[in-house]
């Protein structure tokens, strides 16, 4: 294995090299997956807070029809 090695150019070489270049991508692509996990967990704990209030909903709905019937049953 060659750990460093200086060649002599006429020019100098600009670009990325592929190792600094695959480094480079894994880096976004770590980056890229933990927003999505925050953002997905962002929406877990909104949905969690926002269920409490979806359930006490159908329960008042439950209780509307069942009045009537109390009235009907008195008369």
């Amino acid at each position: 294995m060659i750990r460093n090695l200086v060649i002599r150019r006429d020019e100098a070489v600009l670009e990325e090299s592929l190792i600094m270049k695959a480094e480079r991508e894994d880096k976004e692509r770590k980056a890229r997956y933990q927003e999505r996990q925050d953002n997905d967990s962002r929406r877990a704990s909104a949905e969690t807070k926002e269920e409490p209030a979806e359930e006490a909903a159908p329960a008042e709905v439950a209780e509307e029809p069942a009045a009537p019937t109390e009235e009907a049953s008195e008369e």
